[in-house]
């Protein structure tokens, strides 16, 4: 994925591979449980939680590193593991991240 971005504008691409949103305040995402789910080279975010509640990811595995970044760079710019939006009771177990940040809490 890291020869398929580079050099472009990475806006243009498609930015989470698991995306939760609801409206703020009316559509909560709530009991939802994601499990045994992996992701290899995401573009660029991998998961992003806006609005959600009482949800759980269990055995997730992401691996954001990069085969053929320059030299001395073993990883891909805002590959963000997991990022959260006003969102709460998030469970994260047994997750495995490679790759620059895991967890964002915004």
């Amino acid at each position: 994925m890291y020869s398929s971005i580079r050099g472009r504008n990475r806006d243009r691409v498609i930015r989470q591979i698991l995306l939760f949103t609801g409206q703020a305040n009316k559509d909560y995402h709530s009991d939802v449980t994601v499990k045994g789910f992996s992701i290899i080279n995401p573009p660029l975010w991998s998961i992003n939680v806006q609005n959600g509640t009482d949800m759980w990811f269990d055995h997730m595995y992401v691996n954001a590193t990069a085969v053929d970044a320059p030299a001395g760079v073993n990883w891909v710019q805002n590959t963000d593991g997991f990022d959260t939006l006003s969102s709460s009771n998030i469970l994260l177990s047994n997750f495995v991240y490679q790759g620059g940040t895991f967890l964002c809490i915004k």
